[in-house]
C-alpha cells in the first residue's frame, strides 16, 4: 500500500484514532520487509 493511498483510506476510515493508523501503518511496512 503506498502512502497515498494509505492517507486515503485513512480519510475514508476516519473513526480511527491515530495510534491505529500508525500501528497499521508499521504492520504494512513490516509485511513489505518480510516480502523481500
Amino acid at each position: 500500500m503506498s502512502s497515498a493511498s494509505f492517507y486515503k483510506w485513512c480519510a475514508k476510515f476516519g473513526g480511527m484514532d491515530v495510534s491505529m493508523m500508525t500501528r497499521m501503518k508499521e504492520l504494512d511496512d513490516e509485511s513489505k520487509r518480510l516480502k523481500i
